[in-house]
């Protein structure tokens, strides 16, 4: 089956990969592959299936294509699609993070699509995220950042800085000046502001603007600076953390013995 690229970038509103099963599907008799060119299997993470049903009745009523959306556990559907798309069962369009990309082109389970003029209704950052050694291989459709919330109502300034932020919050009285998500094994990207703060990202960049990966920056000297900053808060948090008592109940005294009578 022929992709039609600009039917794919015209459902901009859904699409994330385009799969070599665009492209690569096998041999078969004229309604086999007619059937298969009028509907589109999109496989999509659960919480998004309700909000892109629109979309989807929207790209079917404009090219007659119908839109199958298909509910998947987004813990299991990068290895779901590399597994499945290699045997013709994968779907023709999944949605995923752009750090799956690396794997997905190195799997052959994903073909490069053209941007053309519409590049440049794209942030630049989201465009690069979606390319692999210099092509484009996914349609960016959101960008996702972290943010500082404050709470206005205690404390009423912006902070300046960090340190700024921590002895404002302690000044209001607060248990936790400052809660960042973490688990048991951390959370990198949580930390990541943190750590580009330091000047230590993942990796460099190249002439494009492109990361790269033969330019390992994170064990550079600004690295090895915010693991210490990081160490730091750590232990400043353990030490300013309540020690947990034991409470114990008083010792019943024991009844008093009687002198031997005689």
């Amino acid at each position: 089956m022929k992709v039609n690229k600009k039917g794919l970038l015209a459902f901009g509103a859904m699409a994330a990969v385009a799969t070599l099963a665009l492209a690569g599907c096998s041999a078969g008799d004229t309604a086999t592959k007619a059937d298969a060119a009028s509907t589109l299997t999109v496989w999509v993470d659960a919480e998004r299936v309700g909000a892109l049903k629109d979309a989807a009745d929207a790209y079917t009523e404009k090219t007659g294509v119908e839109v199958k959306l298909v509910s998947k556990d987004v813990a299991t559907v990068k290895d779901d699609f590399i597994q499945q798309v290699p045997s013709g069962k994968g779907p023709d369009i999944t949605m995923g993070a752009h750090d799956w990309l690396g794997e997905l082109v190195t799997n052959g389970v994903v073909s490069p699509i053209e941007l053309g003029d519409s590049a440049a209704n794209f942030l630049d950052v989201a465009v690069n995220a979606s390319t692999y050694d210099g092509k484009t291989y996914m349609l960016p459709y959101a960008v996702e950042n972290l943010a500082l919330l404050r709470n206005a109502d205690l404390v009423p300034t912006a902070a300046t800085s960090f340190d700024d932020m921590i002895a404002k919050g302690t000044a209001a009285g607060v248990t936790y000046p400052f809660m960042v998500e973490q688990g048991a094994d951390g959370n990198p990207y949580h930390l990541y502001p943190f750590q580009t703060s330091f000047g230590a990202p993942v990796f460099g960049t190249d002439a494009s603007g492109g990361y790269d990966a033969t330019n390992l920056e994170l064990g550079n000297a600004g690295g090895e600076a915010f693991a210490t900053w990081l160490g730091s808060r750590v232990r400043t948090a353990r030490e300013s953390s309540t020690p947990r008592s034991r409470a114990t109940s008083p010792r019943k005294p024991s009844p008093p013995v009687k002198p031997p009578s005689g």
